[in-house]
């Protein structure tokens, strides 16, 4: 939907909110202020730049304020918060603007691990340029303070690369960046020497002129245990960045990303989520990929990812994907909302992505279910303008407009019940008609009218999903550098979502300014000391939830009050005597300098978050769902599956030859891809393929002795074979 400005609205206005959940209303920004929303695609091209322009310039030493460690009050459990220094990364590209899941726990073993990159204090390598590696941070004592090894692995090393053609010392270009990592351990294990570190970073490999390489490594937590490592170059101008993983309780590592070309001057979005899977195997975690269509066909616009996320259930066979997008094709106001899509059988097969649709369409009548959930945002789910005001209205009111809004950032889990639970938070992108949205020459959100956190949450893919408030936000910014005119740092609220093994307790933990301790907001440093906050539910029957009373400031009354610049928080909670224990990593950053390289990071973790568990009933006092508040999903858009295609390759074993005979459901286009051990594609074939079973001949013999993946992609079929070439 175009939409124009309203000629009659002053520029001066200001929205009178309810006060925010966390703390006393803060003084707002000029109602038609708008903020550019920058796509997470754009906020790497933007960090990528940033680092070039660095690196090109005399280095300058950073210095850190308060980065001791030290306790204080948490208001959670009137227990103690404990912040173990974990020491520096090199640049802020392991948190800031990163992958959610650099923070991984298995609770089984009790055991710790943050993932990043290698720091100042970190060796160098043969180039001698520090932050040359992906190395992780242990602990395997629940995070317990003094019980920390820094520095682990390396799980990745560009020194494996220096004689490559593309290297280059100078920007140290195979240097790993986002990375994220997750604890494996068998099912049932209670050994810590059985599980392993997994890891993985994006490379500037130099194949396509940006992040066009994927680092992965994992070592063994036994003592000595040798650290293997592997990149995987891109075949296609592709970014390979993860932005979400998980591990399910089958085995499975699960990684996923929008699959973007970076041949052009920019990034752009390809016309499909790309689905990673690793599985353990005789030392090595073999890979195979597996893709989720979201093309926008026919389509006033492309379609443009912000986010992706991906999470299983307590079984490992239910799984979900989240993803924000803008998508011309599902709807029709130009902004980006949550999509979902299901699997049942452990991520072999996946429903299409599915709208979940927090607006009102232009021409949707009122709704009552839709509407009690709307009403709680803003002043109202319909609003009108004065010369000098927003004023809620009625759905009659001839001059009313809806409020619009979008997703600026969002996570996933999955509970004991199998609903999905996205964590989003959102912020108003425009009124009706009124004020200016129009998608690609720019999505804004206005943060002067507010923000939110909100669980959206959803089983069964053909009915209603639906909508709990989590609390009000203080502020939301999403700058990454060049924010009103200056170099800075001022991304708030980050959303992460975390549950326990079982999934009867998820957490909700986001990061934003107590006003009470902080009262200096204005306009241009909305959120200069935020803080890490938490709330938390209990999962009863099927969907039905719990919350406490309300949102806990964690790091007030300590030391380390309102140095959370931002941080991320392991998918999965710790076990406790009495509950469960959240793992987070916070980060501290001194004044940002454009020029300064190579921009040195602090992680501190924050131990001694301590959550009931769900036999404790009185912590959750609020009971929600079950039809208190419904989200209504788009009935017009269908659910239609990602057929898992029967497939089988004769002879196997072969010395070249082979017959791929499939049954294939709907005639197309397919892709068919030869992948090697470390994930390479080494082959690559498309044509058109008839209805019905068929024979595809494969010539093999050019291929080098291993074992190869064969996948077969047509649209809504998928097929996959392991095959040994003699």
């Amino acid at each position: 939907m175009r939409k124009v400005l309203f000629l009659g609205l002053a520029a001066s206005c200001m929205l009178s909110t309810a006060q925010a959940g966390n703390g006393n209303n803060p003084k707002r920004v000029p109602l038609l202020k708008p903020v550019p929303f920058v796509t997470y695609a754009q906020k790497l091209e933007k960090a990528q730049k940033a680092e070039a322009r660095a690196n090109a310039t005399t280095k300058k030493p950073v210095t850190f304020s308060n980065s001791k460690r030290s306790g204080g009050s948490n208001s959670v459990q009137a227990t103690t918060v404990v912040y173990s220094d974990l020491g520096t990364s090199i640049n802020p590209f392991t948190v800031i603007t990163a992958g959610r899941n650099c923070v991984g726990v298995a609770p089984a073993i009790n055991t710790v691990a943050f993932f990043r990159r290698a720091g100042d204090a970190d060796p160098g390598g043969v180039t001698g340029a520090p932050g040359n590696k992906l190395v992780y941070d242990l602990n395997t004592k629940g995070g317990a303070e003094g019980f920390w090894q820094i520095s682990k692995g390396p799980l990745f090393s560009d020194d494996l690369f220096v004689d490559a053609p593309n290297y280059d010392a100078g920007s140290s270009n195979y240097a790993p960046r986002y990375p994220q990592g997750a604890l494996w351990s068998p099912a049932g294990n209670t050994d810590t020497a059985q599980a392993y570190a997994f890891g993985v970073a994006a490379v500037l490999d130099g194949t396509n002129g940006t992040w066009g390489g994927l680092g992965r490594g994992w070592q063994g937590l036994a003592s000595n245990s040798p650290a293997k490592t592997n990149l995987w170059s891109s075949p296609d101008p592709l970014h390979y960045i993860s932005e979400g993983m998980e591990v399910t309780s089958t085995g499975s590592i699960f990684a996923v990303n929008a699959e973007r070309d970076a041949s052009g001057t920019g990034v752009a979005f390809t016309d499909k989520i790309t689905i990673y899977r690793y599985n353990f195997n005789n030392g090595n975690f073999d890979s195979t990929i597996t893709y989720v269509p979201f093309s926008n066909e026919g389509g006033e616009y492309a379609t443009v990812v912000g986010s992706s996320q991906i999470a299983f259930g307590p079984d490992g066979q239910t799984g979900y994907l989240a993803v924000s997008a803008a998508n011309n094709e599902f709807d029709s106001t130009a902004t980006f909302l949550p999509y979902i899509a299901k699997t049942t059988d452990g991520g072999n097969s996946w429903s299409n992505l599915k709208l979940l649709p927090i607006n009102k369409r232009w021409n949707e009548q009122a709704s009552p279910e839709k509407d009690a959930f709307r009403d709680q945002l803003l002043v109202g789910n319909r609003v009108k303008f004065t010369e000098s005001s927003i004023i809620p209205t009625t759905y009659d009111d001839p001059y009313g407009h809806f409020v619009d809004y979008l997703v600026n950032d969002m996570e996933l889990t999955v509970d004991k019940d199998n609903y999905a639970h996205v964590f989003a938070s959102i912020a108003v992108s425009g009124f009706g008609d009124t004020l200016n949205a129009t998608f690609p020459g720019g999505i804004t959100y206005y943060p002067g009218y507010g923000s939110w956190n909100i669980d959206l949450y959803i089983n069964n893919m053909d009915s209603a999903a639906r909508g709990i408030l989590i609390n009000q936000n203080v502020t939301l910014n999403g700058c990454w550098g060049d924010c009103a005119g200056t170099e800075n740092f001022k991304e708030a609220n980050r959303p992460q979502i975390s549950r326990s093994a079982d999934g009867s307790v998820i957490v909700f933990s986001w990061y934003d300014t107590d006003t009470t301790a902080y009262p200096q907001l204005d306009p241009d440093n909305n959120n200069s000391n935020p803080d890490l906050w938490i709330r938390t539910m209990r999962v009863g029957n099927p969907g039905q939830f719990f919350l406490n009373d309300k949102p806990r400031n964690i790091t007030k009354g300590s030391d380390k009050d309102g140095l959370a610049v931002l941080g991320n928080a392991a998918p999965t909670l710790l076990n406790t005597a009495n509950g469960y224990g959240l793992a987070s990593v916070i980060v501290a950053l001194s004044d940002f300098v454009a020029t300064t390289s190579p921009w040195p990071i602090q992680h501190l973790y924050v131990g001694g978050v301590n959550v009931p568990s769900a036999a404790a009933v009185d912590s959750f006092p609020e009971a929600v769902g079950q039809g208190k508040i419904i989200l209504e999903t788009n009935a017009q858009v269908s659910a239609k599956k990602v057929f898992n295609m029967d497939m089988s390759v004769m002879p196997n074993p072969s010395k070249g030859f082979m017959t791929a005979h499939l049954s294939v459901e709907k005639a197309g286009m397919a892709n068919i891809r030869v992948i090697n051990s470390i994930g390479q594609t080494v082959q690559n074939i498309s044509m058109n393929l008839p209805k019905g079973d068929i024979n595809v001949p494969l010539q093999l013999s050019q291929l080098a002795k291993g074992v190869y993946t064969i996948q077969v992609q047509m649209e809504n079929q998928t097929g996959t074979k392991r095959i040994i070439k003699d």
